[in-house]
């Protein structure tokens, strides 16, 4: 089922996996069936150029029929004709390909050999001056189309739009492109899964370089070096929108001048997932100017360090923020509570905070009313976070994270009793999945009020297992409106005790869905038969994500991704991620999220990045992708967690009660 699940969100994928910009560029691109050839692994064909007579006083649509009462059909307008200097600049590129026969062939490029690239030339669009416009240069099937990244290129002057999508093409980025005058249409620039080398080119910053570039891809490559400070200078890329360089070899700080005024204007994501960048995260960048359209920050799977700058929580910065994943780094310190504050993060939806070493207590500062107003999914598992869990973040004010979805704890040194106020009126309205699990200094009852009929009202999933809870199991949780929409709860390795509560019966006569509870190991001293809608079961010797025996959380390495879907809610930032591509370190893959990958590159994991060429999501990944920190799927990874094969729970039958 949740393989089902998986591949019915992601979709069909029959030729490659749906990349991270794809997931973007479906909102963007001006040819809706672009998307849909290449998912079906077909090339690109020429738009019929679109135009607008006049036929005896009558205007005749793009479609070359008369509206109606007119009865005569407007000619078809004749195909442009490109000139003989750029006819000759295509042929030069075509002879830069050295293989390019055998990959036109194989991906179905046609066309190229006659004097018409206007005519049906494959991957080649004109204008109606006969001007080459669009480029497209991609490999759906291998081989692909092996070369350089030649200055050849800059000589097509009117292009607006170049994609080399999962070609082989291998080299330095050319600093002529970067040159004034050349590409001063373009907008599009796709360099995703390559073999490009190098270092970023410093000049590709200089104002007046691409000044209508609003697409950016060169991730999945192998760049090197530092993150050009030149690219945040005042002119830089002043459309650019989008900007992807994931899953290359970059090394060095994020630079603070990114962050200076001017600096991106239009920038609404930045990825640089699963490269090799250390440092700490500039303050600079958390100024009141700084990105000033920015949605998404993607700084996932490197190894950043120090703290997270509390200026970022300023009531001027991050105005439209919506993601921030900082997940799968060596960030330390406490969780700032200006981060809290009024007016900070007023958009920010996804914050990724796990497998980093931060360490302190949660911010009583985030609990109250009007702070993180749009937090649906804070996710800090994996890290080194103590103290009790704060009561404000219960309420009493229905303003009090009033959007959280998700939130994940696990695997923390947190103390002291589950807090009685997470259970009040109001508290928590959209909340479906709580993890709380292995925080071993987690005491004392399960709260009775949890249960109330107005407590938790949208909570799906609540894992409390590997703590040490004590107590009896509370009537109240099944009581009329208790917990109705639970349908997973977890408490192995606790030290709970008693009967089951015949009130939980009463969940199926209220319409309630089914609940499976986890129960064992541990709980030695429950008893008694399970009620109606209530089903028992043991995590020994069981392979299902998040709760068999080696499981620390359910969010292992995100590696549960089939179990978040269930519950219906991916954050979208999150969803770019998993749609990329999946693998494991070790091994092939049985199930979504998992896969084999043979070269270079990010697969599969939450620190998925960009994806690679593959047959489909889940399956055997042939291409560039490399796995470093990711989880999912059967195998190892070197910083994942949970595996998984199944689903398979054994149900309990627990001995009577004396």
């Amino acid at each position: 089922m949740a393989r089902v699940l998986l591949v019915a969100l992601l979709g069909a994928v029959t030729a490659r996996p749906v990349s991270e910009e794809d997931q973007r560029l479906q909102l963007q691109r001006p040819d809706p069936s672009y998307a849909d050839r290449q998912q079906q692994g077909q090339p690109s064909q020429p738009r019929a150029a679109r135009s607008s007579v006049t036929i005896n006083g009558s205007p005749v649509g793009p479609s070359g029929r008369a509206p109606a009462g007119g009865s005569v059909a407007a000619p078809e307008p004749p195909a442009p004709t490109a000139s003989s200097y750029e006819l000759g600049v295509l042929r030069a590129i075509k002879d830069s390909i050295t293989n390019w026969n055998e990959a036109a062939l194989n991906n179905g490029y046609s066309g190229w050999d006659d004097s018409s690239p206007c005519s049906g030339w494959t991957g080649v669009h004109c204008d109606r001056d006969g001007h080459i416009v669009e480029l497209i240069i991609v490999c759906t099937q291998p081989p692909c189309f092996t070369g350089t990244l030649t200055p050849i290129y800059a000589n097509l002057s009117r292009l607006t739009k170049l994609d080399f999508y999962t070609s082989n093409l291998n080299g330095p980025l050319p600093e002529i492109w970067a040159q004034p005058g050349v590409f001063t249409s373009l907008s599009f620039l796709r360099l995703s899964f390559n073999n490009a080398s190098g270092s970023l080119p410093a000049s590709w910053g200089n104002p007046g370089a691409f000044p209508k570039l609003r697409s950016l891809f060169l991730n999945n490559n192998h760049l090197s070096g530092e993150l050009p400070p030149q690219w945040g200078q005042s002119g830089a890329f002043p459309s650019l929108e989008l900007l992807f360089l994931g899953d290359n070899d970059f090394t060095g700080s994020l630079p603070g001048a990114w962050g200076t005024t001017g600096a991106f204007p239009h920038l609404s994501l930045l990825s640089v997932i699963s490269n090799r960048l250390t440092g700490s995260l500039p303050p600079e960048w958390g100024a009141d100017d700084a990105f000033p359209q920015l949605q998404d920050l993607i700084l996932m799977d490197n190894r950043i360090n120090g703290p997270l700058p509390s200026g970022w929580g300023s009531s001027g910065a991050w105005r439209n923020l919506t993601g921030l994943l900082v997940a799968f780094n060596e960030i330390s310190g406490s969780l700032p509570p200006e981060w809290g504050g009024s007016g900070a993060f007023p958009a920010l939806g996804d914050l990724y905070l796990h497998r980093n070493r931060l360490n302190g207590s949660l911010p009583q500062s985030w609990g109250q009313p009007g702070a993180l107003p749009n937090l649906r999914w804070l996710s800090a598992f994996d890290n080194q976070l103590s103290g009790s869990l704060p009561s404000s973040w219960g309420g009493p004010s229905p303003l009090v994270l009033p959007n959280l979805r998700n939130l994940f704890l696990s695997n923390n040194n947190f103390s002291g009793s589950l807090p009685v106020d997470w259970g009040r009126p109001n508290a928590f309205p959209q909340l479906r999945n709580l993890d709380l699990s292995v925080n071993s200094a987690l005491v004392g009852p399960l709260p009775d009020n949890w249960g109330l009929s107005s407590a938790f009202p949208s909570l799906q999933q609540l894992r409390l297992h590997n703590c040490s809870l004590r107590g009896e199991l509370p009537g109240s949780w099944g009581g009329p409106g208790a917990l109705d929409s639970l349908s997973l709860l977890t408490l192995q390795g606790n030290q709970l005790s008693g009967s089951i509560p015949a009130t939980w019966a009463q969940r199926a006569a209220f319409g309630n869905p089914e609940l499976v509870v986890v129960v064992r190991p541990g709980n030695e001293g429950l008893c008694g038969s399970s009620p109606e809608g209530v089903t028992l079961v043991s995590a020994e010797n069981s392979t299902a994500v998040g709760v068999g025996p080696g499981a620390t959380s359910a969010t292992d390495g995100f590696g549960s991704l089939p179990t978040l879907l269930a519950a219906g809610d991916v954050p979208h930032a999150m969803f770019y991620t998993f749609a990329a591509g999946a693998g494991s370190a070790d091994g092939p893959s049985t199930d979504s999220g998992g896969g084999d990958s043979s070269g270079r590159g990010t697969s599969g994991g939450s620190s998925a990045g960009q994806g690679g060429p593959g047959e489909s999501t889940g399956g055997q990944q042939s291409g560039r992708g490399r796995t470093s920190r990711g989880g999912g799927g059967t195998g190892s990874s070197s910083r994942g967690g949970s595996s998984s094969g199944g689903n398979d729970l054994n149900t309990v039958q627990l001995p009577n009660c004396s």
